[in-house]
């Protein structure tokens, strides 16, 4: 397991895709697994407080996408930083929130 469950062509912070970004609601997290892996991810503000932790669970090979609604996480419109762990490998992106 570990940095082989990911699609190697992809670098270190672009191991998913959120769209749309900037967002004014909903957004997709896509990603990719090459084996099976356990899969979790995380929402903090630019502050560092955790918003919301999705643990996904051991997923099989596969493209997976979680949706994301930022009305419903009641937060501020502002930057925020997303991690995706899979297995030992963390990747992050900012998103951006605007009502």
């Amino acid at each position: 397991m570990g940095i082989n469950s990911i699609n190697e062509n992809k670098t270190e912070n672009n191991l998913f895709k959120i769209y749309p970004n900037p967002t004014t609601n909903f957004a997709v997290i896509e990603y990719e697994l090459l084996q099976k892996s356990i899969v979790s991810l995380e929402i903090y503000n630019l502050l560092g407080k955790k918003i919301i932790s999705i643990n996904e669970g051991q997923k099989e090979t596969g493209i997976y996408k979680q949706s994301l609604n930022f009305e419903n996480l009641e937060v501020a419109e502002g930057l925020y930083l997303i991690m995706l762990s899979v297995d030992d490998k963390i990747s992050s992106q900012k998103i951006l929130y605007q009502k």
